[in-house]
């Protein structure tokens, strides 16, 4: 009787050491993420902070003279994503590839979602 009870009691004792130090929970590998994010954008944007954002992707996009509207969109938005997420700005060709990118994919979620 004694022997089954340590034996039991050092099976659980391996699975709580085995379930808190070897493989962390969900719970505390999102709050690590969390404040990862926090220390990268350092401080939260505010409607006007938007605004510029958006102003200057405009601008920028429009120089590069792009005259698909939809496009012209997609390249907006990723520039301004890219400055909110303080990453440095792609190539003009680069820009225009991943906006292309996004449209091929948002017309495939159209259609695959009409099929359904």
């Amino acid at each position: 009787m004694k022997r089954n009870l340590l034996i039991i009691f050092a099976l659980l004792l391996t699975l709580f050491i085995a379930d808190r130090f070897i493989r962390p929970g969900m719970e505390s590998a999102g709050v690590g993420m969390v404040k990862e994010e926090t220390k990268i954008n350092g401080e939260e944007l505010e409607v006007e902070d938007y605004e510029k954002i958006y102003v200057k992707a405009i601008k920028k996009a429009e120089s590069y003279e792009i005259k698909d509207k939809e496009l012209l969109r997609w390249v907006v938005k990723g520039i301004a994503s890219r400055e909110m997420d303080h990453k440095p700005e792609l190539t003009k060709k680069a820009q225009i590839r991943n906006a292309r990118e996004k449209i091929q994919l948002e017309n495939a979620s159209i259609e695959y979602a009409e099929v359904k």
